[in-house]
């Protein structure tokens, strides 16, 4: 608890422990993890909210949120995300996402929530820009698995701005007894 603590007094607001253990010496924060969870917030107004800008992406189009449930569906599973990936020299693609779907959080604020066991270079922000582009109506949301199935990064959206995104939680099944990270979950309709 004291370290807890320390951290929070030196890092916070822009970091916060919620909770420390003690762990195994051989415990690797990335690749102990069996899940990550990540949010993207976004402000669509017509008009950007000073308060929001460092933290959400400001999209004055108005944006369709029953468009944006139905195409947040199909990451659910296992798939090959390289059409949402920044393309690396070496490795795999495949990933499993447990969680995809939007939370109105305010007025004319949006949140998209993703849960995986991992991800890839650019791949959340990928997405996020790909199901904008569904939300406004510049793609239909029947289009996302026949990105999915081509692999093919040209025919995924914009990469969203970096500011809108946070790494919001990190699951680790030997700390967290009885956690299930493959319960998945579908935009709630």
């Amino acid at each position: 608890e004291h370290l807890r603590r320390a951290i929070n007094r030196a890092t916070a607001p822009e970091v916060v422990v919620r909770h420390a253990d003690a762990v195994p010496s051989d415990f690797d924060a990335r690749r102990s993890a069996t899940w990550r969870t990540y949010r993207y917030t976004i402000v669509n107004r017509s008009e950007p909210d000073p308060f929001l800008a460092r933290y959400a992406w400001w999209v004055p189009e108005p944006l369709d949120l029953t468009l944006l449930h139905l195409a947040a569906d199909p990451f659910v599973g296992e798939h090959n995300f390289a059409a949402f990936c920044r393309s690396a020299p070496t490795g795999s693609t495949v990933r499993r996402v447990f969680a995809s779907h939007w939370h109105p959080v305010e007025d004319d604020v949006l949140r998209y929530e993703i849960r995986a066991r991992a991800f890839c270079w650019q791949m959340v922000r990928s997405i996020v820009g790909t199901l904008v582009e569904t939300g406004s109506g510049r793609r239909r949301p029947g289009d996302i698995l026949g990105i999915l199935r081509g692999r093919d990064r040209s025919r995924a959206g914009r990469v969203a701005p970096p500011h809108g995104l946070t790494l919001w939680d990190v699951g680790y099944e030997t700390l967290q007894p009885g956690l299930d990270p493959a319960v998945t979950q579908r935009s709630p309709r």
